[in-house]
This record gives C-alpha cells, sequence and structure tokens, in this order.
C-alpha cells in the first residue's frame, strides 16, 4: 500500500491517494493489534473508513452519521462486530441507489445494555427475508452477520440479542 501511495502521489492522483490512506487506516484499525476487543469509538471508527473506501470504490457518495452517546464511547465491544451489518447496508441496502444514499448508527445505552442501531435508506427487506434474517437460531445464509451473531453470542452468551426491521421501499 505504501508503493500505491507513494506513486498516487507522484502521479497527483488524489482520488487514489485518497482510497489507499482510507484502505491502509481501515486494515489498521481492522487487525487491532489482534485484540478481541476494541472501544465504541473506534468500532464507529473503522466503519466510517469501510464507507469512505466504498465511496471510492462505488464511485458513489454514502452520507454516513454516527449518534454515540459520550458514556459510551470508550465502552469495550467485540471487534468488528458492527462491520458485517454495515457492509450489508451498502451492498444489499443501499445497492443501486443513485442518490442520496444515507447510513447511520446510533449508539446508546438502554436498560444497562449497550444498543446498537443501523440505519439505512435503502430498498428495504422482503417480508421473508425479514424473517429469516431474525430467525438468528437458523441462519443458513448471510455468513458475515451469522459469524457476527455467533462471536456475540460466545463472548456475551444470552445477553445479547439481534432483530432486523425494515419496510420494503422506505428503510
Amino acid at each position: 500500500l505504501a508503493v500505491i501511495s507513494h506513486k498516487a502521489f507522484v502521479d497527483k492522483n488524489d482520488e487514489l491517494s485518497l482510497l489507499v490512506e482510507n484502505l491502509t487506516d481501515y486494515y489498521r484499525l481492522s487487525l487491532a493489534r489482534g485484540r478481541d476487543f476494541t472501544t465504541v469509538k473506534e468500532e464507529i471508527e473503522l466503519i466510517g473508513k469501510f464507507v469512505a473506501v466504498n465511496e471510492i470504490s462505488h464511485s458513489q457518495k454514502y452520507e454516513f452519521t454516527a449518534d454515540i452517546s459520550p458514556d459510551i464511547e470508550n465502552k469495550s465491544v467485540l471487534h468488528l462486530m458492527l462491520q458485517p451489518f454495515a457492509e450489508n447496508s451498502i451492498v444489499h441496502g443501499l445497492a443501486g441507489k443513485k442518490q442520496e444514499c444515507r447510513m447511520k448508527i446510533e449508539c446508546f445505552r438502554e436498560n444497562g445494555m449497550l444498543v446498537f442501531k443501523i440505519f439505512d435508506n435503502g430498498y428495504g427487506i422482503t417480508d421473508e427475508k425479514l424473517k429469516d434474517l431474525n430467525d438468528t437460531d437458523n441462519l443458513k445464509s448471510n455468513y458475515g452477520i451469522k459469524n457476527s451473531f455467533d462471536r456475540m453470542k460466545l463472548f456475551y452468551g444470552d445477553k445479547c440479542s439481534l432483530k432486523f426491521e425494515s419496510e420494503r421501499g422506505k428503510y
């Protein structure tokens, strides 16, 4: 990546330079020095880099916002817990949408638990697919989500849950 970055700099290719910079930051955050846990703030920063890389690779602007309750920014969470969900928002929810692509993540505490909500203004999910996604014990496809949820269950046990909501044609 350093060689590509240098070549982009020499060639004055600002877009490629920005892509390599974001990709480097994304990989650095993804590797997390081999740690299983990270902070909420770092996990959201990782999602921001992921979105930035996808903007350039898809030639598409994504309006990404994160609303993190200040009291949980430094709380420890499972590393790479949210990335598969953000990826699904881009790859499935917003795929093919040409304008006003928005993704928002809300992070807050509710009844002593950390809550993460990921929103997008994509096309929505069919009722059948929604039913399949919410049957977390029997997820057959959606490997990123299944893997992420299995990891959450391994570390957090029955204290974690996953719920998908969507309205076809709206979100």
